[in-house]
């Protein structure tokens, strides 16, 4: 997977609509986009270089991803943004669920998913 500026561009679109419409209701989170990365896949570390040079928070998953989870999404994040293993992506995308999160995006590109949490507005 290559990533470039247009394809992290464009992971971020896809979450903007949803953005956009919190203001309508009260958006209630924080303002700050998390990228998580897997330090093991190329994908990850590419994905860690271009938010870096977005000036954005990079996080590498690393330890218990339940307690990693469960640590990051209590800081309410209004976007996490992730490139890492299947398996990775589902335990986050539960420890999220639990915190009030929804996929809001999901793609595979070789052994990497790449994939976006957002806040449900519904809640």
């Amino acid at each position: 997977m290559k990533l470039t500026r247009r394809s992290f561009v464009a992971a971020a679109a896809v979450a903007l609509p949803t953005a956009a419409s919190a203001a309508e209701i009260g958006w209630k989170d924080g303002h700050e986009t998390v990228l998580l990365f897997d330090p093991a896949l190329a994908e990850g570390r590419a994905f860690a270089d271009a938010g870096s040079a977005w000036n954005r928070a990079v996080i590498a998953i690393e330890g218990d991803r339940v307690r990693f989870g469960r640590e990051l999404f209590a800081r309410r994040p209004a976007i996490v943004q992730g490139v890492s293993l299947h398996a990775d992506a589902l335990m986050l995308e539960e420890v999220a669920r639990e915190a009030g999160y929804e996929r809001v995006s999901l793609a595979r590109e070789g052994q990497a998913m790449k994939w976006v949490l957002m806040p449900q507005l519904r809640r």
